[in-house]
C-alpha cells in the first residue's frame, strides 16, 4: 500500500499552493490517532471557498497517485454529509476519503460545538488564515441519540416478523434471502446494542459506528456469538445463527427496556423463539432439545 506519510505530505505541499484550499484537517483514526493499523485508511477535509471546484475536476485526485476506483459523492441528502465527498482507492491498494467543505462547516461547530467526526479528535495539517484558531479541541464522546419508546417498539416487532421470514427462507433452502433478512435483523440487534452500551450509568462508551471496533464495547454474549451468528455455509449453520441471534436481541432488548423503562412483551419474545426453533426442528435443521 502507498505510504500514509507519502499521501500526506503531498496533500499537504499541494494545497499549500493552491489559494482555493485554507485548511487541511485530518480526521478518522489517524486524526484521532488511535486504532491504527496498516490498513488504517487516510480521511482528508479540504476546507476553503471554492474548494468544490477541486471536487468537481475529476482529475485534481491524481496528484497524488493512480485511482483505481474513484467515487465523487455530492451528498446534501437525508443521512448524508452536508459536504461532497470523494472516496478513492489507490493502485497500491490505499483508501484515501477527501473532504471539500467551504468554511461554514468550522464555523458551525465553532459556534455550536463539534460534530460527531471531530469530536473523537482531528489534526490540523495546514491552516493558511488561522481559520481553524477557535475550533474546540476533541477528544469527546459523540452522544447517541437514544430510542424513543415508539421507536424501541418498532424496531422489535420487526425483528422477531423477520426471524420467522428467515425460518421460512431456510426451509425452502432460499439462502439470499434468508442471508438478507437476517442482514436486517443484525442492524437491529446493532441498533439495540448501542442503545443499551450508551445508556449504562456512570459509564461513557463510544460505541463508533456501523459495528466499528465491536471488541472494545460490545457486552460479551454477543462477542462470544461471533462465529455462530455469522456462518452462513448451509441452511444448518444458518439455522443455528439465527437461533444465537434471536437469543442476543431477547437479552439486550429485556436489559434496554428496563433501562429505558419502556414496556416489552416478553411472552411474544418467547413464543416467537418457540415457533420458529420448532419450524426449524421439523426439518431437522436444529437439534431436539435445543
Amino acid at each position: 500500500m502507498e505510504s500514509p506519510a507519502a499521501l500526506i505530505n503531498k496533500i499537504i505541499s499541494i494545497s499549500l499552493l493552491d489559494p482555493r484550499i485554507e485548511a487541511v484537517i485530518l480526521t478518522g483514526s489517524r486524526g484521532r490517532e488511535r486504532h491504527i493499523d496498516h490498513y488504517s485508511d487516510i480521511d482528508i477535509e479540504l476546507i476553503g471557498l471554492g474548494v468544490t471546484d477541486l471536487f468537481h475536476d475529476q482529475r485534481w485526485i491524481n496528484q497524488f497517485g493512480h485511482p483505481l476506483v474513484a467515487l465523487h459523492l455530492i451528498n446534501g441528502g437525508i443521512g448524508e454529509p452536508e459536504s461532497p465527498t470523494c472516496l478513492v482507492i489507490y493502485e497500491q491498494g490505499r483508501k484515501v476519503d477527501f473532504t471539500f467543505a467551504e468554511p461554514c462547516r468550522l464555523q458551525k461547530m465553532q459556534q455550536y460545538g463539534l460534530d460527531d467526526t471531530y469530536a473523537r479528535g482531528y489534526t490540523i495539517l495546514l491552516d493558511k488564515t488561522g481559520i481553524t484558531e477557535k475550533l474546540p479541541n476533541g477528544f469527546i464522546l459523540p452522544s447517541l441519540k437514544q430510542l424513543s419508546e415508539q421507536q424501541f417498539t418498532f424496531i422489535a416487532k420487526e425483528f422477531w416478523y423477520e426471524a420467522h421470514q428467515v425460518a421460512i427462507a431456510l426451509l425452502r433452502n432460499e439462502m439470499w434471502s434468508a442471508w438478507s433478512r437476517d442482514a436486517d435483523m443484525k442492524k437491529a440487534l446493532l441498533t439495540m446494542t448501542e442503545c443499551l452500551v450508551s445508556t449504562k450509568q456512570g459509564k461513557q462508551q463510544d460505541v463508533w459506528y456501523n459495528g466499528k471496533n465491536y471488541q472494545t464495547w460490545m457486552p460479551e454474549t454477543i462477542t462470544q456469538s461471533m462465529e455462530t451468528l455469522f456462518d452462513y455455509r448451509n441452511a444448518q449453520t444458518a439455522a443455528t445463527a439465527l437461533h444465537s441471534l434471536m437469543t442476543c436481541f431477547d437479552k439486550v432488548t429485556s436489559e434496554l427496556a428496563r433501562q429505558l423503562n419502556y414496556p416489552i412483551d416478553p411472552l411474544m419474545n418467547i413464543r416467537m423463539q418457540e415457533l420458529v426453533i420448532g419450524l426449524l426442528q421439523d426439518r431437522e435443521l436444529l437439534p431436539e432439545g435445543i
